[in-house]
């Protein structure tokens, strides 16, 4: 029996439903709303003001009026142009339990409501201290070219996402959000490095993708494990499951800690939810939504 493709028809139907439920949470949440003008670049919402006479009338608020009984214009506030990296670990521990597949469609999704809001995009894996990019793109059109690079991941090597994300490039215009996606299984997870990217202006956000079977050990008896990333054979003692719920505890605190400290986004993410969920969720607990 073959295995279900990465970007499968089911996943792909269910796209322009999620663009759909984001735009929903942002009018419910508060995000505002965007608009592009003639020469590109983008115009976002700022807030009502009550209309004086000369204002230009295709910008009355219909909605305040038929709330309020008086007029209301809409002001905008220009923003520089908008890219989205998306950084993807690509070790070998990403391949255990569907964590890599969840981080490819999560990206994709990811890429393709940024595309459809007018943000370039670019996709790029890490793995063994290296970073591999996708060209930059813009426009929806261009998904597949994004998806067919997400498609050719497979999990191999070592995590050091502080070495591969020296590779990230300067912004070259506009504002930047760089979004990692990775289970955070190393000591060299990244936090060095991305205080740094925040420190030269760019939004940061880590996404953790965890499973439960990371830490499914028995409690009563020695385990031998061997590593994905090294191919080590380790014995654990028999308190294995209680010390991997400890240590994912820890990572996770210090994890928050730092992310409260440097202004970085940090919402772990169960890989076993659907991408739907995944994308709402990181929405919301990443600060992108208030």
């Amino acid at each position: 029996m073959s295995e279900t493709p990465v970007f499968d028809d089911a996943f792909l139907a269910s796209l322009s439903r999620l663009r759909f439920a984001v735009r929903r949470l942002r009018a419910v949440e508060g995000e505002g709303e965007v608009r592009r003008d003639r020469r590109g670049g983008r115009i976002e919402f700022a807030e009502h003001r009550p209309y004086v006479h000369g204002d230009d009338t295709r910008l009355l608020d219909w909605g305040a009026y038929a709330r309020t009984g008086r007029f209301f214009v809409k002001e905008f506030e220009r923003e520089e142009d908008l890219s989205v990296l998306l950084v993807v670990d690509a070790s070998a521990s990403m391949g255990l339990h569907g964590k890599l597949r969840a981080a490819q469609r999560l990206a994709y999704a990811l890429a393709y409501v940024a595309l459809a809001s007018g943000s370039r995009v670019r996709v790029m894996a890490a793995t063994d201290g290296e970073l591999r990019s996708s060209a930059e793109v813009a426009g929806s059109a261009r998904i597949r070219e994004l998806g067919g690079f997400l498609t050719g991941l497979v999990a191999d090597g070592r995590t050091d996402l502080d070495a591969s994300l020296l590779g990230v490039p300067r912004a070259a215009r506009g504002s930047r959000i760089v979004i990692v996606l990775s289970d955070l299984m190393s000591e060299n997870d990244g936090q060095r490095t991305a205080g740094a990217l925040v420190r030269r202006g760019d939004d940061v956000h880590v996404l953790h993708l965890h499973a439960a079977e990371d830490r499914d050990l028995a409690d009563d008896r020695p385990v031998v494990l061997v590593d994905a990333e090294t191919g080590e054979r380790v014995t654990v003692a028999s308190d294995a499951g209680r010390r991997a719920d400890l240590d994912a505890a820890e990572r996770e605190r210090r994890w928050h800690a730092f992310a409260s400290r440097h202004r970085v986004g940090y919402v772990p993410l169960d890989a076993a939810v659907s991408t739907e969920e995944l994308v709402i969720r990181f929405l919301r607990g990443g600060g992108v939504l208030s």
